[in-house]
Protein backbone atom coordinates (compact mmCIF):
# COMPACT_ATOMS: atom_id res chain seq x y z
CA UNK A 1 0.00 0.00 0.00
CA UNK A 2 3.01 2.26 -0.23
CA UNK A 3 2.01 5.07 -2.57
CA UNK A 4 4.86 6.22 -4.76
CA UNK A 5 4.61 8.88 -7.42
CA UNK A 6 4.74 6.28 -10.16
CA UNK A 7 1.67 4.49 -8.83
CA UNK A 8 -0.36 7.64 -8.21
CA UNK A 9 -1.37 8.30 -11.84
CA UNK A 10 -2.59 4.72 -12.10
CA UNK A 11 -4.97 5.02 -9.16
CA UNK A 12 -5.97 8.61 -9.83
CA UNK A 13 -7.60 8.84 -6.40
CA UNK A 14 -7.40 11.32 -3.57
CA UNK A 15 -5.88 8.48 -1.57
CA UNK A 16 -2.82 8.78 -3.80
CA UNK A 17 -2.83 12.46 -4.69
CA UNK A 18 -2.42 13.25 -1.03
CA UNK A 19 1.09 11.88 -1.39
CA UNK A 20 1.67 13.13 -4.93
CA UNK A 21 4.81 15.15 -5.59
CA UNK A 22 5.85 17.02 -8.70
CA UNK A 23 7.61 15.94 -11.85
CA UNK A 24 11.38 16.28 -11.92
CA UNK A 25 12.72 17.44 -15.26
CA UNK A 26 16.33 16.65 -16.16
CA UNK A 27 18.09 18.50 -18.98
CA UNK A 28 21.71 17.55 -19.64
CA UNK A 29 23.96 19.13 -22.24
CA UNK A 30 27.17 17.35 -23.26
CA UNK A 31 29.66 19.29 -25.35
CA UNK A 32 32.57 17.20 -26.64
CA UNK A 33 35.78 18.92 -27.77
CA UNK A 34 38.15 17.87 -30.58
CA UNK A 35 40.45 16.21 -28.01
CA UNK A 36 37.47 14.24 -26.58
CA UNK A 37 37.37 16.35 -23.44
CA UNK A 38 33.83 17.32 -22.50
CA UNK A 39 31.76 19.80 -20.56
CA UNK A 40 28.66 18.41 -18.85
CA UNK A 41 25.94 20.87 -17.85
CA UNK A 42 22.86 19.55 -16.07
CA UNK A 43 19.70 21.36 -15.05
CA UNK A 44 17.10 19.87 -12.73
CA UNK A 45 13.66 21.41 -12.21
CA UNK A 46 11.09 20.27 -9.69
CA UNK A 47 9.38 20.76 -6.36
CA UNK A 48 11.40 20.64 -3.11
CA UNK A 49 10.14 17.06 -2.57
CA UNK A 50 11.54 16.03 -5.98
CA UNK A 51 15.05 16.75 -4.73
CA UNK A 52 14.76 14.41 -1.74
CA UNK A 53 16.45 11.31 -3.14
CA UNK A 54 16.72 8.48 -0.62
CA UNK A 55 17.70 5.74 -3.05
CA UNK A 56 18.63 7.77 -6.12
CA UNK A 57 21.12 10.65 -6.24
CA UNK A 58 21.47 14.06 -7.83
CA UNK A 59 24.63 16.21 -8.00
CA UNK A 60 25.21 17.76 -4.58
CA UNK A 61 27.57 20.23 -2.97
CA UNK A 62 30.80 18.67 -1.81
CA UNK A 63 31.16 16.36 -4.79
CA UNK A 64 32.87 16.69 -8.16
CA UNK A 65 30.10 18.84 -9.64
CA UNK A 66 29.91 22.62 -9.37
CA UNK A 67 26.44 23.37 -8.05
CA UNK A 68 24.12 26.34 -8.39
CA UNK A 69 20.55 26.56 -7.15
CA UNK A 70 17.68 29.01 -7.19
CA UNK A 71 14.03 29.03 -6.19
CA UNK A 72 11.10 30.20 -8.29
CA UNK A 73 7.34 29.79 -8.44
CA UNK A 74 5.56 27.55 -10.89
CA UNK A 75 2.58 28.78 -12.90
CA UNK A 76 0.33 27.17 -10.27
CA UNK A 77 1.99 29.29 -7.56
CA UNK A 78 3.78 26.37 -5.92
CA UNK A 79 7.50 26.62 -5.10
CA UNK A 80 9.98 25.16 -7.58
CA UNK A 81 13.71 24.58 -7.39
CA UNK A 82 16.13 24.85 -10.29
CA UNK A 83 19.50 23.19 -9.65
CA UNK A 84 22.38 23.44 -12.12
CA UNK A 85 25.47 21.25 -12.05
CA UNK A 86 28.57 21.43 -14.23
CA UNK A 87 31.51 19.07 -14.60
CA UNK A 88 34.48 19.07 -16.97
CA UNK A 89 35.91 15.78 -18.18
CA UNK A 90 39.49 16.29 -19.28
CA UNK A 91 41.11 14.54 -22.24
CA UNK A 92 41.47 10.85 -21.41
CA UNK A 93 39.21 11.25 -18.38
CA UNK A 94 36.28 9.06 -17.40
CA UNK A 95 32.70 10.24 -17.73
CA UNK A 96 30.61 9.86 -14.56
CA UNK A 97 28.28 6.85 -14.56
CA UNK A 98 26.18 8.10 -11.65
CA UNK A 99 25.51 11.31 -9.76
CA UNK A 100 26.33 9.64 -6.44
CA UNK A 101 29.67 10.39 -4.82
CA UNK A 102 32.28 7.71 -4.16
CA UNK A 103 31.20 5.34 -1.40
CA UNK A 104 27.55 6.38 -1.59
CA UNK A 105 25.27 3.30 -1.61
CA UNK A 106 22.99 5.12 -4.04
CA UNK A 107 25.56 4.58 -6.77
CA UNK A 108 24.29 0.98 -6.88
CA UNK A 109 20.56 1.58 -6.43
CA UNK A 110 20.09 4.90 -8.21
CA UNK A 111 20.20 5.97 -11.84
CA UNK A 112 23.25 4.83 -13.79
CA UNK A 113 24.36 6.12 -17.19
CA UNK A 114 27.84 4.86 -18.20
CA UNK A 115 29.10 7.11 -21.00
CA UNK A 116 32.02 7.00 -23.41
CA UNK A 117 33.44 8.81 -26.42
CA UNK A 118 35.73 6.69 -28.59
CA UNK A 119 38.02 8.47 -31.03
CA UNK A 120 39.44 6.67 -34.08
CA UNK A 121 41.12 7.71 -37.32
CA UNK A 122 40.24 6.00 -40.59
CA UNK A 123 41.76 7.42 -43.72
CA UNK A 124 41.45 11.19 -43.81
CA UNK A 125 38.78 11.31 -41.09
CA UNK A 126 38.74 11.29 -37.31
CA UNK A 127 35.57 9.73 -35.91
CA UNK A 128 33.90 10.43 -32.58
CA UNK A 129 31.63 7.61 -31.39
CA UNK A 130 29.42 8.61 -28.46
CA UNK A 131 27.59 5.98 -26.40
CA UNK A 132 25.52 6.35 -23.25
CA UNK A 133 23.58 3.46 -21.68
CA UNK A 134 20.79 3.64 -19.13
CA UNK A 135 20.77 0.07 -17.76
CA UNK A 136 17.38 -1.58 -17.48
CA UNK A 137 15.33 -1.32 -14.31
CA UNK A 138 13.16 -4.37 -13.70
CA UNK A 139 9.51 -3.47 -13.95
CA UNK A 140 7.45 -6.35 -15.34
CA UNK A 141 8.14 -8.67 -12.41
CA UNK A 142 6.69 -6.05 -10.06
CA UNK A 143 3.81 -4.88 -12.22
CA UNK A 144 2.35 -8.28 -13.08
CA UNK A 145 0.20 -8.73 -9.98
CA UNK A 146 -0.47 -5.00 -9.76
CA UNK A 147 -2.04 -5.09 -13.23
CA UNK A 148 -3.85 -8.31 -12.43
CA UNK A 149 -5.45 -6.74 -9.37
CA UNK A 150 -6.21 -3.26 -10.69
CA UNK A 151 -7.03 -3.66 -14.36
CA UNK A 152 -10.56 -4.85 -13.72
CA UNK A 153 -13.89 -3.23 -14.58
CA UNK A 154 -14.67 -2.83 -10.91
CA UNK A 155 -11.42 -1.06 -10.12
CA UNK A 156 -11.52 1.14 -13.23
CA UNK A 157 -14.83 2.62 -12.06
CA UNK A 158 -13.03 3.99 -8.99
CA UNK A 159 -10.29 5.76 -10.94
CA UNK A 160 -10.41 9.53 -10.69
CA UNK A 161 -13.04 9.44 -7.96
CA UNK A 162 -12.58 10.91 -4.49
CA UNK A 163 -12.84 7.86 -2.20
CA UNK A 164 -15.10 9.79 0.20
CA UNK A 165 -17.79 9.64 -2.50
CA UNK A 166 -17.56 5.86 -2.91
CA UNK A 167 -19.74 3.35 -1.13
CA UNK A 168 -18.45 1.52 1.96
CA UNK A 169 -18.14 -1.62 -0.12
CA UNK A 170 -16.11 0.16 -2.80
CA UNK A 171 -13.76 1.74 -0.24
CA UNK A 172 -13.16 -1.64 1.36
CA UNK A 173 -12.46 -3.15 -2.04
CA UNK A 174 -10.08 -0.31 -2.86
CA UNK A 175 -8.08 -0.74 0.33
CA UNK A 176 -8.07 -4.53 0.06
CA UNK A 177 -6.71 -4.29 -3.50
CA UNK A 178 -3.93 -1.87 -2.52
CA UNK A 179 -2.98 -4.09 0.42
CA UNK A 180 -2.60 -7.10 -1.88
CA UNK A 181 -0.61 -5.04 -4.41
CA UNK A 182 1.87 -4.18 -1.67
CA UNK A 183 1.92 -7.78 -0.43
CA UNK A 184 2.78 -9.15 -3.86
CA UNK A 185 5.53 -6.57 -4.20
CA UNK A 186 6.92 -7.80 -0.89
CA UNK A 187 6.70 -11.35 -2.24
CA UNK A 188 8.99 -10.36 -5.11
CA UNK A 189 11.46 -8.85 -2.64
CA UNK A 190 11.49 -12.16 -0.80
CA UNK A 191 11.90 -14.30 -3.92
CA UNK A 192 14.79 -12.22 -5.22
CA UNK A 193 16.54 -12.00 -1.86
CA UNK A 194 16.33 -15.75 -1.31
CA UNK A 195 17.60 -16.55 -4.82
CA UNK A 196 21.32 -16.27 -4.00
CA UNK A 197 20.99 -18.55 -0.97
CA UNK A 198 19.10 -21.08 -3.06
CA UNK A 199 21.63 -20.87 -5.87
CA UNK A 200 24.60 -21.89 -3.71
CA UNK A 201 22.61 -24.49 -1.78
CA UNK A 202 22.47 -22.60 1.52
CA UNK A 203 18.67 -22.65 1.48
CA UNK A 204 16.28 -25.18 0.02
CA UNK A 205 13.62 -23.63 -2.16
CA UNK A 206 11.01 -24.27 0.53
CA UNK A 207 12.35 -21.54 2.83
CA UNK A 208 11.88 -18.69 0.37
CA UNK A 209 8.43 -19.95 -0.56
CA UNK A 210 7.47 -20.20 3.11
CA UNK A 211 8.58 -16.62 3.81
CA UNK A 212 6.68 -15.44 0.74
CA UNK A 213 3.50 -17.16 1.90
CA UNK A 214 3.84 -15.63 5.37
CA UNK A 215 3.69 -12.13 3.88
CA UNK A 216 0.71 -12.97 1.66
CA UNK A 217 -1.15 -14.62 4.54
CA UNK A 218 -0.65 -11.52 6.69
CA UNK A 219 -2.04 -9.31 3.92
CA UNK A 220 -5.08 -11.55 3.37
CA UNK A 221 -6.00 -11.28 7.04
CA UNK A 222 -5.16 -7.57 7.37
CA UNK A 223 -7.94 -5.50 8.93
CA UNK A 224 -8.89 -2.78 6.44
CA UNK A 225 -11.51 -1.05 8.61
CA UNK A 226 -9.27 1.81 9.77
CA UNK A 227 -8.07 2.67 6.27
CA UNK A 228 -11.56 2.45 4.80
CA UNK A 229 -12.90 4.74 7.55
CA UNK A 230 -10.16 7.28 6.81
CA UNK A 231 -11.10 7.31 3.14
CA UNK A 232 -14.71 8.05 4.00
CA UNK A 233 -13.67 11.47 5.35
CA UNK A 234 -13.31 14.57 3.16
CA UNK A 235 -9.90 15.48 1.79
CA UNK A 236 -7.93 17.10 4.62
CA UNK A 237 -4.55 17.01 6.40
CA UNK A 238 -6.16 14.75 8.99
CA UNK A 239 -7.11 12.22 6.33
CA UNK A 240 -3.63 12.41 4.86
CA UNK A 241 -2.12 11.72 8.29
CA UNK A 242 -4.43 8.76 8.84
CA UNK A 243 -3.49 7.29 5.46
CA UNK A 244 0.22 7.69 6.15
CA UNK A 245 -0.14 5.94 9.50
CA UNK A 246 -2.05 3.09 7.90
CA UNK A 247 0.59 2.69 5.21
CA UNK A 248 3.27 2.51 7.90
CA UNK A 249 1.25 -0.05 9.88
CA UNK A 250 0.86 -2.28 6.84
CA UNK A 251 4.54 -2.13 5.90
CA UNK A 252 5.58 -2.90 9.48
CA UNK A 253 3.19 -5.84 9.58
CA UNK A 254 4.50 -7.32 6.34
CA UNK A 255 8.06 -6.95 7.53
CA UNK A 256 7.32 -8.51 10.93
CA UNK A 257 5.51 -11.45 9.35
CA UNK A 258 8.71 -12.36 7.50
CA UNK A 259 10.91 -11.88 10.57
CA UNK A 260 8.57 -13.99 12.70
CA UNK A 261 8.60 -16.82 10.15
CA UNK A 262 12.40 -16.79 10.03
CA UNK A 263 12.38 -17.18 13.81
CA UNK A 264 9.95 -20.11 13.58
CA UNK A 265 12.17 -21.78 11.00
CA UNK A 266 15.16 -21.39 13.39
CA UNK A 267 17.35 -20.04 10.61
CA UNK A 268 20.98 -19.30 11.56
CA UNK A 269 21.77 -15.65 12.22
CA UNK A 270 24.28 -15.44 9.36
CA UNK A 271 21.68 -16.69 6.88
CA UNK A 272 19.07 -14.25 8.14
CA UNK A 273 21.51 -11.35 7.84
CA UNK A 274 22.48 -12.35 4.33
CA UNK A 275 18.84 -12.54 3.30
CA UNK A 276 17.94 -9.22 4.93
CA UNK A 277 20.93 -7.46 3.36
CA UNK A 278 19.82 -8.64 -0.08
CA UNK A 279 16.25 -7.55 0.69
CA UNK A 280 17.41 -4.08 1.74
CA UNK A 281 19.20 -3.61 -1.56
CA UNK A 282 16.27 -4.95 -3.59
CA UNK A 283 13.83 -2.63 -1.83
CA UNK A 284 16.13 0.35 -2.43
CA UNK A 285 16.40 -0.54 -6.13
CA UNK A 286 12.64 -0.80 -6.48
CA UNK A 287 11.94 2.43 -4.61
CA UNK A 288 14.42 4.30 -6.80
CA UNK A 289 12.75 2.88 -9.92
CA UNK A 290 9.33 3.96 -8.67
CA UNK A 291 10.74 7.41 -7.98
CA UNK A 292 11.63 7.75 -11.67
CA UNK A 293 8.02 7.14 -12.68
CA UNK A 294 7.01 10.76 -13.34
CA UNK A 295 10.41 12.13 -14.36
CA UNK A 296 11.54 13.32 -17.78
CA UNK A 297 14.94 13.36 -19.44
CA UNK A 298 16.35 15.55 -22.18
CA UNK A 299 19.93 14.86 -23.27
CA UNK A 300 21.57 17.29 -25.69
CA UNK A 301 24.86 16.38 -27.36
CA UNK A 302 27.27 18.41 -29.45
CA UNK A 303 30.08 16.49 -31.14
CA UNK A 304 33.03 17.87 -33.16
CA UNK A 305 32.68 18.05 -36.92
CA UNK A 306 29.83 16.69 -39.00
CA UNK A 307 27.17 14.38 -37.58
CA UNK A 308 27.26 11.12 -39.52
CA UNK A 309 24.49 9.08 -37.90
CA UNK A 310 22.67 8.75 -34.60
CA UNK A 311 19.56 7.37 -32.92
CA UNK A 312 18.65 10.81 -31.54
CA UNK A 313 15.03 11.93 -31.58
CA UNK A 314 15.91 15.13 -33.41
CA UNK A 315 18.71 17.52 -34.34
CA UNK A 316 18.53 21.23 -33.53
CA UNK A 317 21.18 23.41 -35.17
CA UNK A 318 23.75 20.62 -35.06
CA UNK A 319 22.81 19.54 -31.52
CA UNK A 320 21.50 15.99 -31.10
CA UNK A 321 18.53 15.72 -28.76
CA UNK A 322 17.05 12.69 -26.99
CA UNK A 323 13.81 13.04 -25.02
CA UNK A 324 12.44 10.19 -22.92
CA UNK A 325 10.85 9.07 -19.67
CA UNK A 326 11.82 6.21 -17.39
CA UNK A 327 9.67 3.91 -19.52
CA UNK A 328 12.61 3.88 -21.96
CA UNK A 329 14.75 1.83 -19.58
CA UNK A 330 12.18 -0.34 -17.83
CA UNK A 331 13.00 -3.99 -18.58
CA UNK A 332 15.53 -3.07 -21.27
CA UNK A 333 18.65 -0.96 -21.70
CA UNK A 334 18.19 2.44 -23.28
CA UNK A 335 21.24 3.32 -25.39
CA UNK A 336 22.03 6.74 -26.89
CA UNK A 337 24.45 6.59 -29.81
CA UNK A 338 25.87 9.09 -32.23
CA UNK A 339 28.86 9.41 -34.56
CA UNK A 340 30.52 12.46 -36.05
CA UNK A 341 33.66 12.96 -38.13
CA UNK A 342 36.29 15.61 -38.79
CA UNK A 343 38.44 15.69 -41.88
CA UNK A 344 42.04 15.71 -40.66
CA UNK A 345 44.06 14.97 -43.78
CA UNK A 346 45.71 11.80 -45.07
Amino acid sequence: MKLHRSTAPMFGLALCTLLLAGCLERIETITVGPDASALLTCEFRGTPDDFVKKNDALPENGGAWTIGERSEKHADGKPRIVRTATLRVEKGGTFPATYATAGDERSETGLRFPTSVRVSTIGPYTYYDFTRTYPRRDEAVYRYHEKLLTETDEFRKMKGVDPSTLTDEQRTKLVRTLVMVEAHKTAVYIERSAAALELDGTWPQEIGLTLRQAALDFAKSYNTDTAAAALAKPDSPEREGAIRREVSTLETGLRNSVHDMMQKLSLPEAQRERFLSAAKREIALRQATEDFGDERWEVRLQLPGVIGASNADKVENGVLVWEFTSAAFLDRDHVLRATSHVETGK
